[in-house]
């Protein structure tokens, strides 16, 4: 998969769990996208140090690569 939106529950365990079921399907250059959770890229930047992640309120964006 090239781009991934996690649009499920918005609770931070939920979100991490499906996260870490689709990452060995993302593309290399893959977008994964979070929406309405304020602190979930707290946790996804302990757990994926090499990830590139940005937010902004509710919404994190991943991807594998720098912007």
């Amino acid at each position: 998969m090239d781009v991934c939106i996690d649009d499920g529950f918005h609770s931070i365990e939920s979100i991490l769990s499906t996260m870490k079921s689709v990452m060995p399907y993302l593309a290399d250059r893959a977008v994964y996208i979070i929406e309405d959770n304020r602190d979930v890229h707290k946790e996804i930047k302990i757990i994926y140090p090499n990830m590139y992640v940005d937010h902004q309120d509710e919404l994190t964006i991943v991807s594998n690569f720098n912007q």
